[in-house]
């Protein structure tokens, strides 16, 4: 029922396609279900003296059973196919949303592989479920009860002895139940795990490659197999006999069929077309009994991923208060001190940045220096002791997310760069873009050539024509789309590690005017820079 009620949150928002999904296959059923007994009925009219008219009105009628039986057939396929594609994005675009808004800590020993892997996994297994087990649920119920009653109507006795069997089935799914729900929960797991370190082999290849770690890497990849090959196995064996013991029962129903049935139709108490209805609706009952057995192994392996998704949605999300700023003047850290994985590694640092400043922030290496921009910019807000506040405000009380989008932009050192065309790389995330701020940032960064050259200038689509851009091109790229923003506050990590002498030089000159207006923060080895840079040295190894 939990299974329903979490797919519900997404199936309420098409209730006219559900229903019709609904009538549809309903119309399917109630073909399947009566031609049978039609079918025995017809066997039975062929031994009348006229019985040409019957052969007529049967075959005109099987006509037109199957043509509107596959005009159904694809209506309900192309619903389900639709909701099922529609309704998955829907379940996963909710997931992403919500995991991109989680502390930081909840990502430090997360392999976002397996974490992909399993979303996508455990989304198509709960609407796989839906839509191919719960509308059976409702007709083979309704098969059931109309079978019995046909099957009471031609020999009771019979039927008592046929249905006397399915309580076999019943035991068996109680007795696999828990067993299905570990061995599966278990291979789901080790196969996402699986699957998470093949795709960090590539990932990871140059890495391999420099220090010739084929055998090693190869050796590993072979054992994490063979442990999820286990699981595979055991989960196979467990529900290979849950699902085909069935198959016994089900010959020896039929033996009963054939040899008591077939000694009724001897003796003159039902007729051949009766059997023949008998035989027919009894394997309906085998298969919807197959089907409940099938169900309750399908319901154990959509639990395993009904828990595993909730388990990612009982994560709390971060904290973002509800204040939003108009401009920054101003940043204070008081006393502020954070450890990761019990160490520290900033320790009751106080210090206040102020509009119209530039600041240099050193350190060696494990200082804390990108430490101390997450903290500034509350990525991290799980302070051991301090505070952060921008204009006098706690960070706490901030809208993070209304700042961090328009009033900070961050160059990292890893540049990263959104969007298909160049233009949206430039602008990705920026509202209100001035088209002529794209140019004048372009030609003040030196990337105005680069761009020029490219076939459809700024409107080239990267991946169309399989461009890639340097290390040192995405840096400058990225610096231009930290300037069109426009912000109040830039931070800028290690920003000319590309640069020749020249463009250090003329970066510097527009770093001092350009921090009139705004607090600028750069993190930087560069020598050079740091001499020419108007503004305060912070120096994490000695603060």
């Amino acid at each position: 029922m939990k299974i329903i009620i979490y797919a519900f949150t997404y199936l309420k928002k098409h209730p006219f396609q559900m229903a019709l999904f609904v009538l549809v296959n309903m119309v399917i059923w109630f073909a399947a279900i009566f031609l049978p007994y039609i079918t025995g009925n017809f066997i039975d009219s062929l031994v009348k003296r006229d019985a040409m008219q019957y052969i007529y009105k049967y075959a005109f009628f099987i006509l037109v059973v199957n043509a509107v039986n596959v005009v159904f057939q694809y209506m309900s396929d192309y619903i389900n196919n639709k909701l099922q594609n529609t309704l998955g994005f829907d379940a996963k675009y909710r997931l992403f949303k919500m995991i991109k808004k989680y502390p930081m800590k909840y990502f430090k020993d997360k392999d976002v592989v397996y974490l992909n892997e399993l979303i996508n996994e455990d989304v198509a297994q709960i609407f796989s479920f839906v839509f191919t087990s719960i509308v059976p649920i409702l007709t083979n119920i309704f098969t059931v009860i109309i079978s019995v009653v046909i099957l009471l109507k031609i020999n009771a006795v019979l039927m008592i002895i046929l249905v006397a069997l399915i309580p076999v089935y019943i035991l068996l799914y109680k007795a696999f139940k828990t067993p299905l729900f570990k061995a599966n929960y278990d291979m789901r797991e080790e196969r996402n795990v699986y699957q998470a370190y093949q795709t960090s082999q590539f990932i990871n290849v140059k890495h391999i490659k420099a220090n010739a770690l084929f055998d090693e890497v190869d050796g590993e990849l072979y054992n994490r197999f063979i442990i999820q090959f286990k699981k595979v196995m055991r989960f196979f064996h467990l529900g290979y006999f849950f699902s085909n013991v069935g198959s016994v029962i089900m010959v020896i129903a039929n033996v009963i069929i054939v040899f008591y049935g077939g000694y009724k139709v001897i003796d003159g108490t039902i007729t051949v077309g009766q059997f023949t209805i008998v035989n027919t609706y009894f394997n309906m009952i085998i298969q919807t009994t197959n089907f409940f057995l099938s169900f309750g192994n399908e319901y154990q392996q959509t639990l395993v991923s009904y828990k595993r998704l909730t388990d990612i949605e009982g994560i709390h999300i971060e904290n973002n208060g509800n204040i939003q700023l108009s401009e920054i003047t101003s940043i204070e850290l008081e006393n502020l001190s954070f450890a990761y994985e019990d160490k520290v590694i900033i320790n009751g640092v106080t210090y206040s940045f102020e509009k119209g400043n530039a600041y240099i922030v050193r350190g060696s290496n494990g200082a804390g220096k990108t430490t101390l921009i997450n903290l500034m910019i509350g990525l991290y807000q799980e302070f051991d002791t301090g505070t952060v506040r921008y204009n006098g405000e706690a960070i706490s009380n901030l809208d993070l997310y209304h700042l961090r989008h328009r009033l900070i932009s961050i160059q990292e050192q890893d540049a990263v760069l959104f969007g298909s065309t160049v233009r949206e790389c430039l602008t990705f995330g920026t509202d209100n873009i001035d088209q002529g701020a794209v140019s004048y940032w372009c030609n003040k960064l030196g990337v105005s050539e680069l761009i020029e050259k490219l076939p459809d200038k700024y409107e080239t689509n990267l991946n169309e024509h399989n461009i890639s851009f340097s290390g040192g091109e995405q840096q400058k790229l990225s610096l231009v789309r930290c300037f069109i923003k426009n912000p109040s506050v830039m931070i800028l990590d290690e920003p000319t590690s590309a640069f020749d002498a020249g463009s250090v030089e003329a970066f510097a000159d527009l770093i001092n005017e350009y921090k009139k207006s705004r607090i600028v923060i750069i993190i930087t080895h560069d020598e050079a820079l740091i001499e020419k840079i108007d503004g305060e040295s912070i120096n994490l190894d000695t603060i």
